[in-house]
């Protein structure tokens, strides 16, 4: 038969002295038999190791509780903390991106740089020869051209005229040619690299001032394009086109060879213009640049 345990009521083997669950001292039949006064007196001491018993139940009970939060705790301690990380990278994930972004507007990229190298090799001759034609080119050629043309303008020719003697003059340097070849191949590198700024000379005409000025503007039709020496030049936008509107205000800026009507800008110098606050808000003209009119599609 078992000996069932007093205390925590675990069934033992007959032979078992201590309980095997709770360690309380065992007597077999034959002993409670002949103890059963002792037993009796000891009746007291039962009662206060089973409440002992249920208490320390409890409170093992409890413990495991306790290790469950604890655990559900730390698990809430690390969602937050990856959720927190997480957070984080995308932060500096997003100012990398933008640090990326204000150095590509700033610095050409080294496939650009060496896709001008091969542009600039093999243009090198074709800019000696426009080098020439711009020296060679005389006023009478010029007018010839204004003359054979039936709708042209009495007041464009004759402002052609005083752009043709300025003309004369032009020398471009290695760094301006290297430009101009790049705006007559539509390189994206001066569209993607330039401030947009627009002419603010009316209003300076009107107070008597014939300094040439331009201003910031993001819809501007003219772009400064700053080189590595820090140096101003100021180019027409690619779709820029000249008409009789605005003709006698663009000659003012750039010396004009050839008929304009109906034809392309062929940019021979750039103009240089300096800049007049930190900001690069406001600009001022230093040096007239040069163009020529040439047919559209005509091979540069």
């Amino acid at each position: 038969m078992s000996n069932c345990c007093p205390i925590c009521s675990t069934l033992n083997t007959p032979i078992c002295r201590f309980c095997k669950k709770c360690r309380w001292y065992l007597l077999d039949k034959e002993t409670q038999l002949q103890e059963t006064q002792l037993q009796e007196t000891q009746l007291y001491d039962v009662e206060w190791a089973q409440t002992y018993w249920t208490r320390n139940q409890e409170l093992d009970t409890e413990k495991k509780k306790i290790e469950i939060e604890k655990e559900e705790l730390n698990n809430k301690i690390i969602s937050l903390y990856e959720q927190l990380l997480t957070e984080k990278n995308k932060q500096l994930e997003k100012e990398k991106n933008q640090l990326l972004l204000l150095i590509n507007t700033e610095i050409i990229s080294i496939d650009e740089l060496v896709k001008a190298v091969k542009l600039l090799k093999q243009t090198s001759s074709e800019q000696a020869h426009v080098e020439d034609k711009s020296k060679n080119k005389t006023v009478e050629q010029s007018e010839k051209e204004e003359d054979s043309s039936p709708n042209n303008y009495t007041h464009i020719s004759s402002t052609h005229e005083k752009s043709q003697i300025a003309r004369q003059d032009v020398a471009p340097t290695r760094e301006e040619q290297e430009l101009a070849t790049f705006y007559n191949n539509k390189d994206k590198i001066l569209s993607e690299h330039n401030i947009k700024v627009l002419p603010t000379d009316i209003e300076q005409e009107r107070l008597g001032n014939t300094t040439k000025f331009l201003s910031r503007n993001t819809k501007g039709t003219y772009w400064i394009i700053t080189t590595q020496e820090k140096k101003y030049f100021l180019v027409p936008e690619y779709r820029f086109k000249v008409n009789e509107y605005n003709y006698q205000f663009f000659q003012s800026y750039f010396a004009c060879d050839g008929n304009y009507q109906e034809r392309e800008i062929k940019m021979v110098k750039p103009a240089i213009v300096k800049p007049l606050d930190q900001e690069g808000e406001k600009w001022e003209l230093v040096e007239q640049g040069a163009i020529e009119f040439n047919d559209k599609g005509a091979n540069y």
